[in-house]
């Protein structure tokens, strides 16, 4: 068996051609189907030029951009006997199609690039505070679909699919009962790190780590408005300056993978396109919300502030609220840019050395003896599995 199926929300571009293995999978002689769930036909709108794949790489893959269950359900049919990953959000196609496609196929679930995520204790006044917050909030329909949506997916990934594949980074906490086998591996991320031979640290700026929050696909599928633009940009820009002013060193920005590749945001600022590691690497300082890209400051022991403004706050309490935890996880505190005024900055640029080791047995990579690239080692297990059947 040496096939496997993406299923994701995103369409097939340049990042994700690589962070899905899909150069390793053709080297090794894999059949590979990547489906794209376009439900919002919003993503293959910002797909410009230089995020598209090489047409020679597309020759290698069976790739299709799905909008209707009809298309679904005539791709799927002809799939049988082969891996499938699933990494699209809650939706009916989603469901459709693990149901479809679990009859005749293993189904691989990842507990990979994990990052900390604040988990608040039950409260009746906690509960209240979300129903009252709901009642008042628009897309009330929409966000009881979501609900809906989400319960039924995980009442067929609890009782309903067979036993999967997990593949997993980091400490895992999961019961093995629930798999079929674990295949125990590092976080996507630490592959920069494997293939990075050069050993010179440098300090030429302060990057920050762009999330794209005014405009992002996500929150637009999920009718989520976190930010304004001029707001928040207005933040941004005055809290760099403040740095700028106290540093002595440039801020730079490691632009979001799905925003748009051009000037249109930060216009007057050096920017990274597809190359957030060695933005972090070159950087004396990290700024950002709270993304995966920790990881790579994590490996690099880059110091990091965790921002937030009062727009987050208000529209998006919960993610402030990981933001807060993702800071504590790395021995710090998130800071408010919009109330910022008795900072020391320079208790920022110091390192806990502890927290960040912990960060990285946690979430990264629990066994330093693993070098094999993230999807090598993958490949390798199914392989060997499929050998044993």
């Amino acid at each position: 068996m040496k096939k496997i199926v993406f299923l994701t929300s995103q369409p097939l571009e340049q990042r994700n051609f690589y962070r899905f293995g899909l150069d390793i999978f053709i080297k090794q002689n894999w059949e590979i189907i990547y489906c794209h769930f376009n439900e919002t036909n919003y993503a293959i709108d910002i797909l410009g030029n230089e995020k598209k794949v090489k047409p020679e790489d597309l020759k290698n893959i069976e790739n299709y951009t799905i909008s209707s269950f009809k298309e679904l359900r005539k791709i799927l049919s002809k799939i049988k006997n082969s891996y499938y990953a699933d990494f699209t959000l809650g939706s009916f196609f989603k469901i459709y199609a693990n149901l479809k496609l679990e009859r005749n196929n293993t189904r691989l679930i990842f507990e990979i690039n994990n990052y900390p995520t604040f988990k608040k204790k039950y409260e009746l006044r906690n509960f209240l505070n979300v129903f009252r917050n709901f009642l008042s909030s628009k897309n009330n329909y929409y966000k009881i679909l979501r609900f809906m949506i989400v319960k039924t997916n995980n009442f067929f990934i609890n009782y309903v699919y067979k036993k999967p594949i997990l593949i997993s980074s980091g400490k895992n906490f999961s019961n093995p009962k629930k798999y079929l086998d674990i295949i125990d591996t590092h976080a996507m991320d630490y592959d920069f790190f494997l293939k990075d031979k050069d050993s010179i640290k440098e300090e030429k700026f302060i990057t920050f780590v762009d999330a794209y929050l005014e405009n992002h696909p996500d929150l637009i599928f999920l009718k989520k408005s976190v930010v304004t633009k001029k707001n928040y940009l207005n933040s941004l820009n005055n809290f760099f300056s403040m740095l700028e002013n106290e540093f002595n060193h440039k801020v730079v920005i490691a632009i979001h993978p799905r925003a748009p590749f051009d000037n249109s945001r930060y216009e007057e600022r050096e920017k990274f396109f597809y190359n957030t590691y060695n933005g972090i690497k070159k950087s004396k300082l990290v700024i950002m919300h709270g993304s995966t890209s920790a990881n790579f400051a994590c490996m690099l022991r880059k110091p990091i502030i965790f921002i937030y403004t009062n727009e987050m706050s208000q529209n998006y309490p919960r993610s402030v609220e990981n933001i807060k935890f993702f800071a504590e996880e790395f021995g710090t505190k998130a800071i408010n840019i919009d109330n910022n005024e008795k900072i020391n900055f320079n208790d920022y640029l110091k390192i806990n050395q502890k927290k960040y080791d912990e960060y990285f047995s946690k979430y990264i990579l629990n066994n330093k003896n693993n070098n094999l690239l993230f999807w090598e080692k993958v490949i390798f297990e199914l392989e060997n599995k499929a050998k044993n059947f």
